[in-house]
């Protein structure tokens, strides 16, 4: 792997930096033969095979499993239980320990529920900064550039010893290693806020592309003009031993990074990473952290059978399903009166790890004050109530947000026994304190459940918001099939990205 310098002007190989022994099982050695390229395929898209997940057989039996491979497609028979199922299988397949420094191949000899953390798969796939900064035009291409500003923390001592960065990783042997670091430059969210946690530290996004997408994106031309349709999965969901007709899609991760201090690793899944900001004067900074994994949106085109609404374009219909994730420890969530309304209990705002939330850090009864009205009812939208509001004005410093969860009021018992089953599976594991949010898929032109919003991805966006409806936003000037904005091109061609969601 190297690590590229972007000064804005040019790049520079300033060598390569050894994050982890290269091995190989007998998997990926299969990866590198030519001959074996739709075998390959399926490994690294983690489609169902006899070889590499002979319990996927059974899986219709043991609901619960988790597994290193997950159904092509939503199936024939969707609902709203069936795509929760479907969010929390692959939200476990992805996060398998990736083999090696092999880009997106899990280690199949692993079993995932036996590692405290895991360097995940979608971790090693190429994200949209490095198609930005860096000309990658190969899936097994692990080359990523850092800022100019990072450039000290990977030279070599003036004896030429290690540099800063690999006796800064020596510190943390806990945080798992795989083929790059993360690079986190993009701290403003599609909304234009901010969202910083209880230690006024910024959270810091990162958007990951799976092969489909990432080959369909590297063909784009600088100047397209044509609609953007990137690839749909093909095959039949929860048929067994149909590698050969299953087809993976496209696959869009987005993540929210937060700095973690060390009290808080036990909790988390953990990153390398190197962090920028700017200083009062606008000169750029760079530090190497530890990053923790706040909230994830997976984004994958597995949703062929939507043909949507009377009279639309088949090739113009949303065939993408958003399943959404968070850590436990976010922030507290509101709970309902027996009227059905909204409330926020001194009992509810106590932390469920350790001895706080990570974006919420408030006196009940000094918040009750504030953010309740005449009638005795909570009501965030108060001008007092900083509640779900952006505490980053751009004369003030940011000190932190206070984020409180919306509950949710569809599919809360089937929710509730998948979250269960990841928290019993994994008990041994930091993926045990993440839960699935929801997952919103399209039937017929209409959404389900209509609405659906990440407190930390979507922190300060009107209240049950939609994540197709903001994607949606993306067709505005032409079809763009609902991921990124109008600017489609701003993506690949260095300038500024610009993501719907």
């Amino acid at each position: 792997m190297d690590v590229l310098i972007n000064d804005k002007k040019k790049q520079l190989i300033i060598g390569a930096v050894v994050l982890l022994l290269c091995f190989y099982s007998a998997i990926a050695n299969s990866y590198t033969n030519d001959n074996n390229t739709a075998t390959n395929d399926a490994l690294i898209n983690q489609l169902p095979t006899t070889a590499s997940c002979p319990g996927y057989q059974n899986i219709s039996n043991k609901p619960f499993s988790i597994l290193a491979c997950f159904a092509a497609t939503l199936g024939n028979n969707r609902t709203n239980q069936t795509l929760i199922r479907d969010a929390y299988r692959q939200f476990h397949a992805l996060n398998w320990p990736v083999d090696g420094d092999t880009i997106g191949l899990p280690n199949y000899a692993l079993k995932s529920s036996e590692q405290a953390d895991t360097f995940p798969v979608w971790q090693s796939w190429p994200t949209t900064h490095q198609v930005k900064y860096t000309d990658i035009n190969n899936w097994d291409e692990n080359d990523f550039t850092i800022p100019a500003s990072c450039g000290y923390l990977f030279e070599k001592t003036s004896q030429g010893k290690g540099s800063k960065y690999t006796a800064f990783i020596k510190q943390y042997p806990t945080v798992p290693r795989g083929p790059k670091i993360e690079v986190l430059t993009n701290a403003v969210n599609p909304q234009n806020d901010i969202v910083v946690d209880i230690n006024a530290q910024a959270v810091r996004y990162q958007v990951y592309m799976n092969k489909p997408a990432f080959e369909f994106s590297k063909g784009l031309s600088s100047s397209v003009t044509d609609d953007i349709n990137y690839p749909v999965a093909k095959g039949v969901s929860e048929q067994y031993g149909i590698t050969q007709s299953a087809v993976r899609g496209a696959i869009f991760i987005k993540a929210a990074w937060k700095v973690l201090q060390p009290e808080e690793f036990a909790n988390y899944h953990k990153s390398f990473a190197v962090v920028t900001s700017e200083t009062a004067d606008g000169m750029e900074i760079c530090e190497l952290n530890v990053v923790g994994l706040s909230a994830m949106h997976i984004v994958n085109k597995n949703n062929p059978k939507n043909i949507g609404s009377p009279g639309s374009s088949a090739n113009e219909t949303n065939k993408w399903s958003w399943a959404t994730y968070e850590f436990v420890g976010n922030a507290p969530s509101y709970t309902f009166t027996e009227d059905g309304i909204e409330e926020l209990t001194e009992n509810s705002i106590k932390p469920t790890l350790g001895n706080s939330w990570a974006f919420f850090k408030q006196d009940w009864s000094g918040l009750r004050k504030v953010c309740v009205n005449e009638k005795g009812l909570w009501q965030q939208n108060l001008s007092s109530c900083p509640i779900n509001k952006n505490g980053c004005g751009k004369e003030e410093p940011c000190d932190k947000s206070t984020i409180v969860l919306h509950p949710s009021e569809q599919d809360v018992k089937n929710l509730t026994s998948y979250n269960n089953a990841t928290m019993r599976e994994l008990k041994n594991s930091v993926w045990k304190n993440y839960r699935i949010i929801n997952n919103q898929w399209s039937d017929m032109g209409y959404v389900k459940p209509e609405k659906l919003e990440n407190p930390i991805l979507e922190a300060f966006s009107k209240k049950r918001t939609s994540c197709s409806g903001c994607h949606k936003r993306a067709n505005k000037a032409k079809f763009n099939d609902f991921i990124f904005s109008e600017r489609i091109k701003d993506v690949f061609t260095g300038t500024k990205i610009n993501l719907s969601n």
